[in-house]
């Protein structure tokens, strides 16, 4: 018996030597069809892929996007941080902004694109000269490093309010290559400057200019001529629709070029309502305006930006957001009477 086992032990042996070698498997990246396409096809993807999230008051919409991260090293490799570039913050106040970004290390604040925020005020109790009212550009400096290729705001203020803030964000904010300042209407684009109207003293704090000429000199002064910064218009080319806080889309608008009249001067250029909002249907019609920084122009958000009347670091004494968010009073809504104290 024991050497009947023994030959049926080596005739297997045999058989099994005999056997040609597997092929190895491929590995999955190989096999994947993603993979096989060139790289600049594989980072298009990546790209379309990442702008379909939104991050809502810095939490996530789109629950399983970053699942995509987790699928092989390979990808995670790939896309490394990169995926920041393509994703939209979106935030309902300065502070819900404040609250995430300055929670970002340097590096990674570097490497967020697109932030859309309304354009309500950070309302603080100081020290020394009581409540104070910042307007964003002055919450813009308390994210240093900050390198948007596009800021939209959401024009949510009293119409005189909304065009003082986007003058001060074309005047001397930083930390975006582009702006899509935007509104549900027109009213901010044309209003008849009337102080009691709107809870303020003094005609003279929001005096309105025929644009984007005048919007258009200031960036000229700030960047120069030669970098050819631009400021464009546009009204939606017919009122009605929800009012959705959707942006409108530029190739669906129709630029808008306001010139004074025969006789009139820019002292009382604002004395009426625009000629373009004068019909009450008019009114209603969604207005953008887009503003690009000019060619070569640094317009990184720097920390070295003291000395200003709206330096909150400065007016607080306190260089970090987690202190200063201790001295928020009220935030967003508060009553048009206090428009005056803005910073």
């Amino acid at each position: 018996m024991a050497k009947k086992n023994t030959k049926s032990k080596k005739s297997k042996s045999k058989r099994a030597v005999a056997r040609p070698p597997k092929e190895p498997k491929p590995f999955p990246q190989e096999a994947s069809k993603l993979m096989q396409l060139p790289q600049e096809l594989r980072d298009k993807i990546y790209s379309e892929f990442f702008s379909q999230v939104w991050f809502v008051d810095g939490r996530r919409l789109n629950r399983h996007a970053p699942a995509l991260l987790r699928t092989c090293r390979r990808i995670h490799s790939e896309i490394g941080k990169t995926w920041l570039q393509h994703v939209i913050f979106s935030f309902g106040s300065a502070e819900s902004m404040l609250n995430t970004l300055t929670t970002f290390s340097p590096e990674t604040l570097s490497q967020v694109r697109h932030v859309r925020v309304e354009s309500h005020f950070l309302r603080l109790s100081l020290p020394a000269s009581g409540l104070a009212s910042y307007k964003l550009h002055a919450v813009l400096q308390l994210l240093p490093g900050l390198k948007l290729d596009r800021l939209d705001v959401n024009a949510t203020r009293p119409p005189p309010v909304a065009y003082d803030i986007l003058k001060h964000l074309i005047m001397s904010s930083s930390g975006w290559k582009e702006l899509h300042f935007f509104s549900e209407d027109s009213l901010f684009l044309g209003y008849k400057n009337e102080p009691f109207v709107y809870g303020y003293m003094d005609k003279t704090l929001f005096p309105r200019r025929p644009q984007p000429a005048d919007w258009q000199n200031r960036l000229e002064a700030r960047d120069g001529k030669l970098s050819k910064p631009s400021v464009a218009v546009y009204r939606a080319k017919t009122a009605g629709g929800a009012r959705d806080g959707i942006p409108l889309d530029p190739d669906e608008g129709v630029p808008l070029i306001q010139k004074l009249a025969k006789g009139q001067t820019l002292d009382d250029f604002d004395e009426d309502f625009d000629e373009c909002i004068r019909d009450p249907r008019e009114i209603m019609k969604k207005s953008l305006v887009i503003v690009k920084r000019g060619k070569g122009v640094d317009y990184v958000q720097r920390y070295d930006c003291a000395g200003t009347d709206y330096d909150i670091r400065a007016k607080t004494g306190k260089t970090k957001w987690e202190d200063i968010k201790k001295l928020i009073f009220c935030l967003g809504n508060h009553g048009p009477m206090f428009e005056s104290q803005l910073r």
